[in-house]
């Protein structure tokens, strides 16, 4: 999922839905020193176990306040956004909500990397991006889609 990313190119970046942080520390691992990042995880617990864990990390608790967030940080900007969030969970008005401020926050040639377990999201994320690729990721259990957009 992160394969595609040009870690040395990358000054800004934002996870969605870390979870239990496993792409955190992959991220952490890979960015440049300099690199800000922003982490959103709405589970208290979990946000408050990568907040002690990733200090040099922005934390956020909301998606769906993407924009305000960054804007907060002054990283109006993005050069990548990547996303474990379960949109097949949202509602259709929250996922256009995100989706619309992944593409307000992303610079011009920015790029929005999502995993999903269904092509639910392909037709949203094709009318919002000009490419989209897909791939799918048959050993991951359940079998998962990596959204690629740009």
């Amino acid at each position: 999922m992160l394969e595609p990313i040009p870690w040395n190119h990358v000054h800004t970046l934002v996870e969605l839905g870390a979870g239990t942080g496993v792409f955190t520390q992959m991220i952490y691992d890979l960015v440049r020193p300099d690199c800000q990042v922003a982490v959103f995880e709405k589970e208290e617990e979990m946000r408050e176990l990568l907040k002690r864990e990733f200090c040099g990390f922005h934390m956020f608790s909301n998606a769906l306040e993407l924009k305000d967030s960054l804007s907060s940080i002054g990283a109006d900007r993005v050069d990548c956004i990547v996303s474990g969030l379960p949109f097949a969970n949202f509602s259709q008005a929250d996922r256009e909500k995100i989706i619309r401020q992944v593409r307000e926050t992303l610079r011009e040639d920015g790029l929005f990397i999502t995993f999903q377990y269904s092509l639910q999201m392909k037709t949203m994320l094709e009318a919002a991006f000009d490419e989209v690729s897909i791939s799918l990721v048959p050993w991951n259990i359940p079998p998962a889609f990596v959204y690629t957009c740009k």
